[in-house]
């Protein structure tokens, strides 16, 4: 899997995912926003054997994109 470290430069880094320790569940997200303001995330809900326990996706209005400084 692909990953990038810095804004604006492709930097290919492995990454792997490790299971939970039962019984819990592991979230992993991720989320981007363009340069113009739209923003969207999205996650995956894993057991500790790997099946999927629940998923999400979600865009975000402009309006409610935070800017940090």
């Amino acid at each position: 899997m692909l990953s990038r470290s810095h804004v604006g430069c492709f930097v290919e880094k492995q990454i792997q995912w490790s299971p939970s320790i039962p019984p819990f569940v592991k979230l992993n997200s991720d989320g981007s926003v363009t340069r113009d303001g739209h923003a969207a995330c999205g996650g995956i809900l894993r057991d500790n054997e790997g099946l999927i326990d629940g998923r999400f996706i979600m865009n975000f209005e402009k309006s409610m994109t935070v800017q940090t400084a």
